[in-house]
C-alpha cells in the first residue's frame, strides 16, 4: 500500500477592492483573490489595467492607512473578504 501526499496550495484572500473614479467620483468593487505574501506594488500592477490607472498613480488603503509598495497583505494583517479603497493620485 502506497501513501501519497497532497502539496498544499499557495492560500489566497478573497480581498474587495472599492475604486473612486477620478472623472467622477463614482465607486465600482472589485473582487479579487490575492496572495498575501504579495507585495503591494505587485497587486497594484495587476490591477492596473482593470483600474485603467498606471501604478505609480494608485493609492491603496486600508482602514485608512496607505498601504505601501513594499507591504504585503499579510504585513497589515488583512483578512479574507476585507476591504481596500483605491483612488488615483492627482496628475
Amino acid at each position: 500500500m502506497s501513501v501519497g501526499f497532497q502539496m498544499e496550495s499557495e492560500p489566497f484572500l478573497n480581498v474587495k477592492l472599492a475604486f473612486t473614479h477620478p472623472a467622477h467620483g463614482s465607486v465600482s468593487h472589485y473582487i479579487q483573490d490575492f496572495s498575501p505574501f504579495n507585495t503591494i506594488k505587485q497587486l497594484k500592477q495587476d490591477m492596473a489595467g482593470k483600474l485603467a490607472v498606471p501604478v505609480e498613480k494608485q493609492v491603496w488603503k486600508y482602514k485608512g492607512d496607505v498601504l505601501y509598495d513594499a507591504q504585503t497583505l499579510d504585513d497589515v494583517n488583512l483578512d479574507d473578504g476585507d476591504v481596500i479603497e483605491v483612488s488615483s493620485r492627482a496628475a
